[in-house]
């Protein structure tokens, strides 16, 4: 083998180093995107119960009186 080759070897395997880091880089930014829509839709509904939480907790000690 001489240089050439060699070289020519070391490219190709950048090249796939590069193809597979773009692979996986977004293979994480899906996860992320996903993690983000479901933490926002968990807080929404957090705030949602809390809210009826107190609607009806006050409304029930109304009707104890």
């Amino acid at each position: 083998m001489n240089w050439e080759a060699l070289g020519a070897i070391g490219e190709m395997v950048a090249a796939g180093g590069v193809i597979f880091s773009l692979v996986y880089l977004a293979v994480q930014i899906r996860n992320q995107s996903k993690e983000s829509r479901l933490g926002a839709i968990n807080a929404l509904t957090a705030v949602y119960i809390s809210g009826m939480d107190a609607r009806y907790s006050t409304e029930e000690d109304d009707y104890d009186e």
